[in-house]
């Protein structure tokens, strides 16, 4: 019986170890299928990462074409505009300029106007100063025609011209340098 039992018991012990290492193969196969698993796990995240990568960047590069293409056509936009004002200030600087030649000639006109209207002045002056001194001097010639007898006793020398004493046929021996002469005479006297 002791054998039996030994052998029994040797048995078991062979049945426990087959038991322990069908657990570890068990145990080994499940790690190495969680392993595989896990590294198919990775590699398929890699490749959902590449692809996320990828279409990040498929789509930067759209925007960033976008951004491009909107910049080049409000660059563009702005050089038809600058050409537009190029032109415009042109136009303008020329109106400027021919307005600038308008003012100028105005300015001279108006300053030739102005000379001719002084020198008409002028002319006017003179014509009614000639008018006065005619008027005077007819004036003159009329008393001298009327009162010249008369008058040359008191008259002093030098009041009468040469002209006058023969035209009137005047003695001028008669003409007194001490009598006092009528204010009316000396106010009209030629000077």
């Amino acid at each position: 019986g002791i054998n039996a039992e030994y052998m029994g018991e040797d048995v078991l012990i062979e049945y426990y170890k087959e038991l322990r290492e069908e657990k570890e193969r068990q145990a080994e196969q499940e790690s190495l299928t969680k392993k595989t698993k896990d590294r198919e796990q990775m590699i398929e995240a890699n490749e959902y990462q590449k692809r996320i990568r990828a279409a990040r960047a498929e789509a930067d590069r759209k925007e960033e074409e976008e951004y491009r293409r909107v910049l080049m056509d409000k660059f563009a936009e702005d050089d038809r505009i600058e050409q537009m004002n190029a032109v415009k200030r042109n136009q303008r600087r020329a109106e400027h300029s021919r307005e600038v030649q308008r003012l100028i000639e105005e300015k001279r006109l108006m300053r030739e106007a102005e000379r001719q209207r002084e020198l008409e002045e002028l002319r006017l002056q003179k014509e009614q100063e000639k008018r006065k001194a005619d008027i005077i001097e007819a004036e003159r010639q009329r008393l001298l025609e009327e009162h010249a007898v008369v008058l040359s006793q008191y008259l002093p020398k030098g009041v009468l011209r040469k002209d006058e004493i023969e035209r009137l046929g005047i003695d001028p021996t008669l003409t007194s340098t001490h009598v006092s002469v009528p204010s009316f005479v000396r106010s009209h006297a030629p000077r």
